[in-house]
């Protein structure tokens, strides 16, 4: 019998990177600095957000 398969392939999970870029800085009382040079734009995702789309 044939399987169909999906690959998943979201964008960086904000669980982690939110914290690395936003949470670390203003807790050691360091500016928040933009990756890059402003104009390509980053997306993030939940996890759960993955998971559920991934179940339905």
């Amino acid at each position: 019998m044939w399987e169909s398969k999906t690959i998943i392939a979201p964008p960086a999970f904000m669980e982690g990177w939110i914290g690395m870029l936003v949470a670390a800085p203003v807790m050691d009382n360091q500016p928040v600095i933009p990756a890059g040079c402003g104009v390509r734009k980053h997306s993030f995702i939940s996890i759960n957000d993955v998971a559920r789309f991934t179940m339905a």
